[in-house]
């Protein structure tokens, strides 16, 4: 009976009056210009009653957007017109942006959680599997950086001698002639010059001035230049 109902709370209605589809995401945006929303009011023996202080929306908003209903000598802002094509693309890469953001960084929850783990191959994923899965992951993390550190120290820790020299090793190796890890200078380059007749005297000189530079105790600057050059001869 209305005498017995007890009034609940006032509540708010909204609909969306128009909206516009992301292409770039597909999916409906609806912005505070494109929504109307109203008051609805229980009073004893009616019921709820809207109560809408504005006035009856343009049947035309409703059907083609804002922009059609707003007279073209009004100063509507030009993100409701659409007038510049550029701005309205820049607008919908923002908004997918906002949107991707707001969706999987501020609206994570344990649902999307599931599904990222589905689509990765962990459907029945639980806590120890997990907690295995990320101990792998971050040994390979720490692995892979170390193994870069290493290479990084060891290159460091190479003198100007070895690195031109290891890179005439590799420019050997290329043309089919790797160095033995037994064989030192003089013994690589005799095997070199019968390979590669045409290269003997290069290679006796690199061999001659890497032995002067690495074991003679001295690394005379315009030696180590003329070794550089002769290495670089060779690429």
């Amino acid at each position: 009976m209305p005498g017995n109902e007890v009034a609940p709370d006032d509540q708010i209605g909204f609909a969306v009056v128009s909206g516009e589809i992301n292409p770039v995401d597909g999916y409906l945006i609806v912005r505070q210009s494109e929504a109307h929303a109203w008051t609805e009011v229980w009073l004893p023996g009616e019921g709820w009653v809207r109560v809408d202080p504005t006035a009856a929306v343009s049947p035309l908003r409703i059907e083609r957007g804002l922009a059609a209903a707003v007279p073209e000598t009004d100063q509507a802002s030009l993100r409701a017109r659409n007038r510049f094509e550029w701005l309205r693309q820049a607008r919908f890469a923002w908004d997918a942006i906002a949107n991707s953001w707001n969706q999987w960084v501020l609206g994570y929850n344990a649902e999307r959680q599931v599904r990222f783990l589905s689509q990765v191959g962990l459907a029945q994923a639980t806590w120890q599997n997990m907690v295995i899965a990320l101990i792998a992951t971050s040994g390979i993390i720490l692995l892979a950086l170390a193994l870069l550190l290493l290479v990084r120290v060891t290159t460091l820790r190479m003198d100007p001698v070895q690195r031109a020299y290891a890179r005439f090793c590799r420019a050997m190796a290329r043309r089919g002639a790797p160095r033995k890890l037994s064989e030192g200078p003089r013994d690589f380059a005799a095997r070199v010059s019968l390979q590669f007749p045409q290269l003997r005297e290069t290679v006796q000189h690199i061999a001659a001035l890497y032995v002067v530079l690495r074991y003679g105790g001295e690394k005379n600057p315009r030696v180590l230049e003329e070794f550089r050059q002769a290495v670089n001869s060779l690429r």
